[in-house]
């Protein structure tokens, strides 16, 4: 999608200074012999400074104004801004590649502006933003309306649909999303979110800045409204990083009947030995040859990079990048993936689950082909059934069930099936025989495994 604008929160988001505004109580109710327990520091994050203030001025019987207790808690959080608070990792890179490209940015803060410039000014980054929007400048209405977004985005200028919001609170991401903007979250283990809220109220969920890029978010396409109006599928290859690479015969094979290919990582070096461009590349390009590195450079193919200790596998972002490749193009996904056998058993049990699970929820038709075997991957309800030809008489095939519940039915096999229950992960449908030209696998129930050998 086009990205024309960005909206960052600040605290949490851009420096790492939570602890701050925990800290601030305690370094100033103590002198009134207050303290806050955590309901009322819920309460006072999502909202103004000032408005926060006010709640405890009035929960806490303070002796003083919510005026004057904004003034303490605001002198020691520029203090704390200025000496002791750190950027985000990865935060300053990110903010000069959408800078350089000319994306226009904003801060969105429940913070007061002047505390926030003092922030920004702090790590060197304020020259990068054209404004800043504290909670204080609409009102103080607190962030669990959308109010300081769209103000934000007003000064911008931009499209909201096109102008992605980066935060690091629920409530925030929540809102801008319910408002209408496309938003990254970025997700630490520290600040007590919760993961799951997180991932569900954002289009891109990232632990760390090294998992974002412009191209990350130019990649991305929101969900279409309705069923794809194309009729044919997005017929998309997935090359991985496998150390068992696919012979270049065989790449070259898939890569004649697909529309879109996607190299992962060493599968660059695969495309690049058999001579196959792909459309775009990713990973943290570390077992990529610097070679491959700059043929694909010099091909013009679009490299999104991520860094290593990134959660997601690299296998995981490229699905995601075929699935937006397939609603740019109002079609249905149809996933070939070769070159991810092989190799450590927890990175091949990690590839079969996500298959699996992409084939169970009906994201996309998913086959593997490897120089040895051919896999599909069969789920009751979405793409159920495998139509053998006539060339596969005399294979080995094995079925194996991905799901407690599985029933199968087989033709044309040495052994044939009606509806028989297999255990999960069990040998019942292990090394049988195709016999006819007319032969097929069907799931009747749950997920199936089917395994044809060459």
């Amino acid at each position: 999608m086009q990205v024309t604008g960005a909206i960052f929160d600040c605290d949490g988001t851009l420096v790492d200074s939570m602890r701050v505004w925990h800290n601030v109580f305690g370094a100033v109710l103590p002198k009134y012999g207050k303290t806050i327990d955590s309901d009322i520091f819920d309460r006072v994050e999502a909202v103004s400074l000032i408005g926060g203030c006010q709640i405890c001025v009035d929960e806490l019987d303070l002796p003083i104004t919510a005026e004057a207790l904004y003034e303490e808690f605001c002198a020691y959080v520029t203090d704390q801004y200025q000496h002791h608070v750190s950027i985000i990792p990865g935060a300053k890179e990110f903010l000069q590649e959408l800078y350089d490209a000319g994306i226009p940015m904003a801060v969105a803060s429940s913070t007061p502006v002047r505390e926030v410039r003092a922030a920004l000014a702090a790590q060197g980054i304020e020259h990068l933003f054209k404004t800043v929007v504290s909670t204080e400048d609409v009102g103080g209405v607190d962030k669990v309306e959308p109010d300081v977004y769209l103000e934000a985005l007003r000064r911008l200028g931009t499209d909201k649909a096109t102008t992605w919001v980066f935060e690091d609170a629920p409530f925030g991401a929540q809102t801008a999303q319910n408002a209408g903007f496309p938003v990254a979250v970025l997700y630490n283990d520290h600040d007590g979110r919760d993961p799951v809220f997180m991932r569900e109220h954002s289009n891109i969920f990232a632990h760390t800045y090294g998992e974002l890029s412009l191209l990350r978010l130019q990649d991305y396409e929101r969900p279409l409204a309705a069923a794809p109006s194309a009729e044919k599928p997005l017929e998309v290859l997935v090359v991985g990083g496998s150390p068992e690479a696919v012979s270049h015969t065989t790449l070259s094979t898939c890569a004649q009947s697909a529309d879109y290919l996607i190299a992962v990582d060493h599968g660059a070096d695969v495309c690049h030995t058999a001579g196959v461009i792909p459309q775009l590349a990713l990973g943290d390009f570390d077992s990529a040859t610097p070679e491959t590195v700059a043929w694909l450079k010099d091909q013009q193919v679009p490299c999104m990079k991520f860094n290593a200790d990134k959660y997601d596998t690299d296998l995981a972002l490229a699905l995601k990048s075929a699935e937006y490749e397939a609603i740019r193009r109002d079609s249905k996904l149809s996933l070939t993936v070769v070159s991810t056998s092989g190799g450590h058993l927890d990175h091949q049990l990690v590839v079969l689950g996500l298959l699996a699970t992409w084939a169970k929820t009906g994201k996309a038709a998913v086959k593997v082909v490897e120089n040895d075997f051919e896999m599909r991957f069969l789920a009751a309800g979405q793409v159920d059934s495998w139509q053998l030809s006539a060339t596969d008489v005399g294979k080995k095939i094995s079925l194996v069930a991905l799901s407690e519940e599985c029933e199968v039915s087989e033709t044309g096999m040495r052994w044939n099936l009606t509806h028989e229950k297999f255990t999960l992960l069990g040998d019942d449908g292990i090394s049988n025989i195709v016999e006819s030209d007319n032969s097929w696998v069907r799931c009747e129930k749950g997920c199936l495994l089917v395994q044809l050998w060459n």
